[in-house]
């Protein structure tokens, strides 16, 4: 079943704002610097989109739940998973588009 907000953003057109927005956010996945955290969060990332790291944080929460993830597995991430598992995520929506 397809979350409520990737349903809405596709019905809504926005199936190339998610994609611009995955391609821009991956290769940042790691970064802790101030000015990156920054841009991604509280101004405009790469993809034009305002706070793209939240954007894309919705994304991903859709995506894992449509493959089996539940909310308290997702709280018990370790912070050392997580690069990976986003960026797991956020490819295999890549692919779909």
């Amino acid at each position: 079943m397809k979350s409520r907000w990737l349903g809405m953003g596709m019905a809504a057109g926005f199936a190339g704002v998610a994609l611009a927005v995955g391609g821009d956010v991956m290769p940042h996945l790691a970064a802790s610097d101030s000015e990156t955290v920054m841009r991604y969060t509280m101004d405009k990332g790469g993809a034009g989109v305002e706070r793209e790291a939240y954007f894309a944080g919705w994304l991903v929460v859709g995506d894992l739940l449509e493959h089996g993830w539940t909310f308290p597995r997702l709280a018990r991430v370790k912070d050392e998973e997580m690069v990976g598992l986003v960026g797991e995520s956020l490819g295999r929506l890549r692919a779909q588009r």
